[in-house]
């Protein structure tokens, strides 16, 4: 889905996708269980809830960035290179991030690994609406369709011009053609 090893607008755009589901995830779940939780285990709901607006203020300013890069770049997302705005959506979400291909460090407190660990302990269940990988296609796989179509394009063309070309001699030079 890269194009030439670069994340695109276009997954960009995927991944944002994902990680509103994420939050909306989380939303879901904490207001399912919070109330239970809080009366539980004040102290760990409460932190909980701290590490979660946290990540949401990571992930408003990461996506905005991102936001203004896709506005940018209108209907070319495909073939437009957006590594360092994924680059930091990834790190709202696991802030030990190394590199734009999910390469994650270790776990920190307050990562959503973290927090998806944390509300599972206390009962909550998680659900998420998987977002197509393809939705916008694939760049790298487009580009080699339409060299392709070009090239036999090309052959086709070369093939009947040689053939009208060689006719055309033969014509001049009263040489007769047979199959």
């Amino acid at each position: 889905m890269t194009i030439f090893g670069y994340q695109t607008v276009d997954e960009l755009k995927i991944l944002l996708e994902e990680n509103d589901g994420i939050i909306k995830s989380y939303t879901d779940a904490i207001q399912s269980i919070g109330q239970r939780w809080a009366q539980e285990d004040n102290a760990a709901y409460a932190d909980w809830v701290k590490d979660f607006n946290a990540l949401k203020a990571r992930y408003k300013a990461a996506r905005d960035r991102a936001t203004i890069k896709i506005a940018l770049e209108g209907g070319s997302g495909s073939y437009t290179s957006a590594d360092s705005e994924f680059l930091q959506v990834l790190q709202s979400f696991h802030q030990a991030t190394q590199d734009t291909h999910g390469n994650v460090g270790q776990t920190q407190k307050g990562d959503s690994s973290d927090l998806d660990a944390r509300l599972t302990e206390a009962g909550a269940a998680i659900q998420r609406t998987p977002v197509d990988p393809n939705k916008y296609g694939d760049a790298d796989l487009a580009y080699i369709k339409a060299t392709d179509k070009a090239g036999k394009t090309a052959k086709n063309w070369l093939k009947t011009a040689g053939l009208i070309v060689g006719g055309a001699l033969a014509l001049l030079l009263g040489i007769k053609i047979t199959k």
